[in-house]
């Protein structure tokens, strides 16, 4: 009867209702504070510490143009003040760290200050670094392909192989400095694989970019975060490589040596044993000496991939024996050609020489008996009396027979013209 009444009793139940009340608020508070349960019931308005780290650091500004370097990823914050208006602060998504604002900020370095975003008149903050030194350079970007890297590759199954890795995507666009970008030497993701792994395995990875020492840069990837994926199959049976050639020249020949492995092993394979060999195609077009070249093989239907899929091949051109003879005899007949047309030109040559050394002595007697012509042409008195008294003294009485006479004369007088011809000489002088 007395517990009856007892529950009866609105007042006592409201009590009690307070009480349980009461004792689940302090419960409730004390796992979501470091404080005690006895300071739930002190002042809510009292002075309080709390010390924030790892609290991620944002650009004020728009700096789109630039590449910040020298601004550390994240600080910590201490917090003093009412600690109703901490828990507060630290219950909001906006609380965060931010740089000054650097949007009329130029090319170089710049010492700045840290503080906290939309802060409380009413809470102090200490912000550990609360100052940096920072380095604004021009942005460049450029586009790299990704590869994939397998850290534990003895973790395939025995009895397969891995056929190949893919990303996707399968090229990133790097940003950071000119001098970062241009080191960049190599852009992959690891990837850890499971022990026993007998079929194709994806995973998201971290984009890394590496300079030729291996060191990381400091680059941004976008994405950062992409699929990677490693295909996996049976190991096959291997088969005999066959290297053919293209684009032959006509007025060559090949020799073709495969001077690496002379088998390749199926990968995947799921012919039904179709398959009996593989072939590499060498395109010779522009060899023309001996050359080692690497020869990609192709891929057959219904195989993933082939071990190896290229092989190194030597390839040595030879000049063909009949264009040889047929330049040589072309080469040939071109010399006796040149060779006629020099006797012929020498020929023709002496033949002018002759002639004009012919036309000289001949101008030359020209002259000479034009000469005597011209004295003879001229007669001295003393010959006009000799001419006269040889014709008055005639045997015959008859007056001399003039073309006897010229017979005579011509005659003397060819003998006479060297005479003639001297004394002249001799009497100009």
């Amino acid at each position: 009867m007395m517990m009856n009444k007892f529950y009866e009793n609105k007042i006592v139940l409201a009590i009690l209702s307070l009480i349980l009340a009461l004792v689940l608020f302090v419960f409730v508070k004390t796992e979501r504070s470091s404080r005690s349960p006895l300071e739930l019931f002190q002042n809510v308005s009292e002075v309080t510490t709390e010390t924030v780290s790892n609290v991620p650091v944002n650009i004020e500004g728009d700096v789109e143009q630039y590449y910040v370097t020298g601004l550390p990823e994240s600080v910590t914050v201490k917090l003093s003040g009412p600690s109703n208006i901490i828990d507060q602060i630290l219950e909001s998504k906006d609380f965060q760290v931010v740089t000054e604002d650097l949007t009329d900020f130029e090319e170089g370095n710049h010492y700045i200050q840290l503080h906290v975003k939309d802060a409380s008149d009413s809470v102090k903050y200490e912000i550990s670094p609360s100052s940096v030194n920072i380095t604004l350079e021009t942005l460049h970007k450029e586009t790299f392909p990704v590869s994939v890297n397998i850290t534990n590759p003895d973790s395939v199954a025995s009895g397969y192989e891995m056929t190949q890795n893919t990303t996707n995507p399968s090229e990133v666009t790097l940003s950071g400095s000119k001098a970062a970008i241009d080191s960049i030497s190599d852009v992959h993701v690891d990837l850890k694989i499971p022990d026993g792994l007998k079929e194709d395995y994806t995973q998201e990875a971290t984009v890394i970019a590496e300079d030729g020492d291996g060191t990381i840069l400091n680059v941004n990837a976008d994405p950062k975060q992409i699929n990677a994926t490693v295909e996996v199959g049976k190991t096959g049976r291997s088969v005999p490589i066959t290297i053919e050639t293209a684009n032959e020249r006509d007025d060559m020949t090949y020799d073709v040596e495969n001077i690496g492995p002379n088998e390749a092993t199926l990968i995947g394979d799921d012919s039904n044993g179709n398959i009996d060999q593989v072939t590499g195609t060498v395109d010779v077009s522009d060899i023309t000496e001996e050359t080692v070249v690497s020869v990609p093989l192709d891929v057959p239907n219904r195989v993933k991939s082939l071990n190896p899929d290229s092989v190194d091949v030597r390839v040595t051109p030879h000049q063909n024996t009949s264009d040889n003879n047929t330049n040589e005899n072309s080469s040939a007949s071109e010399s006796s050609e040149s060779a006629m047309e020099s006797n012929q030109s020498s020929e023709t040559n002496a033949s002018t020489e002759d002639s004009q050394s012919s036309s000289e002595s001949s101008n030359n007697s020209s002259t000479s008996q034009s000469s005597t012509s011209e004295s003879e042409e001229t007669p001295t008195e003393a010959d006009a009396g000799e001419a006269a008294d040889n014709s008055e003294v005639n045997p015959t009485g008859r007056p001399m027979n003039s073309q006897s006479g010229s017979h005579h004369s011509s005659f003397w007088e060819i003998l006479a013209s060297p005479f003639h011809t001297v004394a002249n000489f001799f009497n100009h002088i």
